[in-house]
């Protein structure tokens, strides 16, 4: 995203096709993304009963549910927001930060 002079002095954010919503919800899909594939290494030389092949499971599973929470927080996130509601508002709201 980059920050751009619009009519008035009114600073506005533009993105570019292609780039991801939330750079930080990317950058932390990608290393989660590689924590499973760890974790499918591991359990391919792990038992199947193994307390230890129970334990990479759950990680796993809470990899993959994180990487779902932040796919729809970027999907919210390029929605356009209402009308009277500023994207700054939108953002901060979403990301219960302060505009």
């Amino acid at each position: 995203m980059r920050w751009m002079l619009v009519g008035g002095g009114i600073n506005r954010m533009e993105k570019s096709p292609h780039e991801p919503e939330c750079m930080l919800a990317h950058e932390l899909i990608d290393k989660l993304a590689n924590l499973i594939g760890h974790c499918d290494l591991l359990s391919e030389e792990m038992e199947a009963g193994l307390r230890f092949a129970n334990r990479v499971g759950v990680i796993q599973n809470a990899a993959r549910k994180l990487v779902r929470d932040l796919i729809e927080h970027q999907r919210r996130l390029s929605e356009v927001p209402p009308a009277g509601v500023r994207t700054e508002d939108k953002i901060a709201m979403l990301c219960q930060t302060r505009a």
